[in-house]
């Protein structure tokens, strides 16, 4: 009859499991100490393999991230926007002085983190701008409210920061998308002037024929 142990070490071997010998120490007859079955150097390798893939990976899975950044963004834009609404409707249907806008609208803005771009500036930034055109002006003098940008992503990081459409970063900086709030309400992401052939030379073409119209009637008021 065989010893118990001899059955019990060939019963571990069929399913795969070295069985366990008293006499050979682990760093008899090799290079390292087994781990789970595996020497240590090739539990380094395995370790090694995995941190290339990973390096691999990496940029594509960021690559694949910004879209809800991008909606994180469209839902700050849009907040910001109801906001202005807010406050044209307490003071005369004009909108606020542009180097002080967001202290204008603080009152009507629950959650500050909106003030905050959710990508693409430094820590404490905030990235959006509103319109220098639309400075204290009277929203009863827009003709065209859906298509007269109003905020928009912007390369200047500060707070109060305003300006025209020159400063929408390019690329954009949300999968390369910049973000616009429109005079109705509304927010759009379009892809900048440079990749889109379309969406946002359009914008800009028709907010130009706003302003040429906004222009032309002030003359004839004059």
């Amino acid at each position: 009859m065989e010893p118990i142990g001899s059955q019990a070490g060939a019963r571990r071997s069929a399913f795969g499991v070295r069985p366990y010998n008293e006499n050979v120490s682990p760093r008899k007859n090799g290079n390292a100490a087994n781990v789970g079955g595996l020497t240590l150097i090739e539990a380094l390798l395995i370790v090694f393999i995995l941190l290339v893939i990973g390096t691999v990976l990496y940029p594509i899975l960021r690559a694949s991230r910004p879209l809800p950044y991008r909606s994180g963004c469209l839902s700050h834009i849009k907040q910001l926007g109801l906001s202005l609404m807010i406050y044209t409707n307490d003071y005369d249907d004009r909108y606020p002085v542009a180097t002080a806008w967001m202290d204008r609208i603080d009152e009507y803005q629950k959650s500050k983190d909106c003030f905050h771009d959710v990508e693409g500036i430094p820590e404490g930034g905030y990235g959006y701008a509103f319109r220098l055109n639309a400075s204290n002006k009277k929203t009863t003098s827009i003709d065209f409210e859906a298509r007269y940008v109003v905020l928009f992503d912007s390369t200047i990081g500060g707070k109060n920061a305003n300006s025209e459409l020159w400063s929408l970063p390019k690329p954009g900086r949300h999968n390369r998308s910049d973000s616009l709030g429109f005079a109705d309400g509304h927010a759009k992401s379009v892809k900048n002037l440079a990749e889109d052939h379309g969406t946002l030379s359009t914008i800009l073409a028709e907010d130009g024929k706003e302003r040429l119209t906004e222009a032309s009637a002030s003359k004839v008021t004059k």
